[in-house]
């Protein structure tokens, strides 16, 4: 791999990775830790709505005040400093920039902005999941039409999740199912951000608690969040989901690969090579016994009966995780630490013009489902909010549907009345408005639609 001795490299050679980020999210705060002491890398711009506040951020996180004072981005290149503006398309306009990382919370503007730097001939590292499983395998098409990269942000589930899967076929195996684990129960799809305490462990920050950090929260434990983790892992790693979404069967480590095997055999899957989120609480509320946290696995067999018969030897000798058969195996990693790690893809794709995960296939979808009887004339809130929840589909279930995907559901307006559980279809809706998003989904959906 080597790629702090080629960022060494460049640093020697006078032509650090000059990137830029957009948003001051949470995952790039702390990215920006790592960032100012890892060689080979020039922080060149950061775009943010509120740039005191980003600089306040950025100052707590240990940057000299005179590192972040450049009025724009060309002046940070001269200096060798941080140009911090809210002017986005300054950014974009900037030549000497290679990579943009993504991070915004509105899935619509990420598309616009990743289309704005592929046009720039700009490579982008897409932390937002929303963007990403609304049109991500379009936007990979758009980054290899202009001559660059379009890669999902290492340190995020979906990355590492294609980490092990690459491992897995790399090695021979099999892969059987990959995912991650959550904390779900069943009803919490239906849950408000007014009641994310009742469900929420650890506790939310009281100073951090305001209604947007609310209302994402929700959309993890409202199975939002993980819908669109695993459509980008279906996506880019040609997996499916189950046709009924997914099932968040509580499981710990032990048994994954008891659990995550065929239905035949004893397991939950409907087929091989599927997408699953597991469940970090059993059905009545009581933690489950060494749960994966915030891990991620991969189950994997033998593609041979031969090479079966002998894994099971192998599997025994070497104490590798697997079930009571020895025929399914399983590797996890049981953390993630978001944007510390972010840095192996801004390596990977500024240095080797490698996505470090880029959708290349549909396969999975995340559309959109009433959480309660839905009045005409009411206006969505989106992923987390109080009208829906995202539910992980075959992208051909739900093309079939009509359905309305969660990256388009904040600010539609209802046109008539939906009972709870009822999936909200694009004729049900209308939108706020014509999106390069908008655009780009309904190239998608008519280049894969039946003949």
């Amino acid at each position: 791999m080597n790629y702090h001795r080629l960022l060494l490299r460049r640093l020697e050679e006078g032509r650090p990775l000059r990137i830029a980020l957009l948003g001051l999210s949470k995952f790039t705060t702390m990215y920006l830790a790592q960032a100012r002491v890892s060689p080979g890398v020039h922080v060149v711009a950061v775009g943010e709505s509120d740039p005191e506040a980003a600089r306040r951020a950025m100052l707590a996180l240990g940057w000299p005040s005179e590192q972040i004072i450049a009025q724009t981005p060309e002046a940070a290149l001269r200096q060798g400093s941080t140009c911090v503006t809210e002017d986005i398309e300054l950014i974009l306009r900037t030549g000497a920039i290679e990579l943009v990382i993504e991070s915004g919370s509105d899935a619509v503007a990420a598309v616009a902005y990743a289309l704005q730097a592929f046009r720039a001939r700009k490579h982008v590292i897409m932390v937002s999941t929303a963007a990403d499983a609304l049109v991500g395998p379009w936007l990979a098409r758009k980054a290899r039409e202009a001559g660059v990269v379009y890669s999902a942000a290492y340190g995020e589930a979906p990355a590492l999740a294609c980490e092990l899967i690459d491992w897995a076929r790399t090695s021979g195996f099999e892969v059987v199912a990959a995912g991650r684990s959550a904390r779900h129960l069943p009803g919490w799809e239906f849950g408000s951000p007014d009641t994310v305490e009742e469900r929420c462990d650890p506790p939310l920050d009281p100073e951090r608690s305001n209604a947007a950090e609310r209302q994402r929260v929700n959309a993890f434990l409202d199975g939002t969040k993980p819908a669109l983790e695993m459509a980008g892992v279906a996506n880019t790693c040609a997996l499916m989901p189950a046709a009924g979404g997914l099932s968040f069967p509580p499981c710990g480590t032990p048994d994954l690969p008891r659990v995550l095997r065929l239905r035949e055999d004893g397991g939950v899957l409907e087929r091989i090579g599927q997408v699953e989120v597991v469940a970090s609480i059993a059905r009545n509320g009581e933690p489950v016994a060494r749960d994966l946290g915030r891990g991620v696995f991969v189950i994997f067999r033998a593609q041979t009966e031969a090479g079966a018969l002998r894994m099971r030897d192998w599997f025994r000798d070497y104490e590798i995780s697997c079930d009571e058969t020895r025929r399914y195996g399983a590797v996890y990693r049981p953390s993630q630490l978001r944007g510390l790690e972010l840095g192996m893809a801004v390596a990977s794709v500024g240095l080797r013009h490698e996505p470090t995960g880029s959708p290349h296939t549909w396969n999975a979808d995340v559309a959109s489902f009433a959480k309660r009887d839905l009045q005409t004339g009411e206006t969505l809130e989106g992923a987390g909010g109080r009208c829906v929840y995202g539910r992980l589909l075959p992208a051909q279930d739900a093309l079939a549907l009509g359905a309305l995907p969660i990256g388009l559901a904040a600010g539609a307006r209802m046109m008539r009345d939906l009972p709870s559980g009822a999936c909200v279809r694009w004729s049900d809706v209308e939108l706020p408005a014509v999106s390069d998003a908008l655009r780009l989904r309904r190239e998608m959906e008519n280049a894969y639609a039946p003949d």
